[in-house]
């Protein structure tokens, strides 16, 4: 992504961008980028679990999109309760544990 990009040109101090600064290997090479292997392995873990938590989000809005609700009348007085509710808590509570 654009801002991870920007970090690394901004923490190196000199602009890194793929398709322009970086074409080649030469470049690689030029830009003598394996002297700055510390700087560039914490903006790519960054990056990393960035893309993590963006592909388990959309996962999670996945299977909220199928979930259907069924709301029925409790007796007569009015209230009304949610039918399959275990099955709610549970993906729930799956989605809980996979984002901490």
């Amino acid at each position: 992504r654009d801002r991870h990009w920007n970090q690394l040109s901004k923490e190196l101090g000199f602009e890194v961008r793929p398709g322009v600064t970086l074409v080649t290997m030469q470049d690689v090479y030029g830009l003598e980028l394996s002297l700055h292997q510390d700087v560039i392995l914490k903006v790519s873990e960054v990056a990393g679990k960035e893309h993590g938590i963006e592909k388990n989000l959309a996962q999670m809005k996945d299977e909220w999109k199928e979930m259907q609700f069924e709301i029925q009348p409790y007796k007569y007085d009015g209230v009304y309760i949610m039918k399959g509710a275990d099955e709610v808590q549970q993906l729930l509570d799956d989605h809980q544990t996979l984002t901490q």
